[in-house]
């Protein structure tokens, strides 16, 4: 998160971060 703030994300591309890190976790989980 410090990363992504160090940046100047938006609220917008943090979300979009997470969900896609959450979609790769999910992914690893299942395969």
């Amino acid at each position: 998160m410090l990363r992504l703030r160090a940046q100047g994300f938006t609220g917008k591309e943090i979300a979009a971060e997470l969900g896609v890190a959450a979609k790769t976790v999910y992914r690893a989980l299942k395969a």
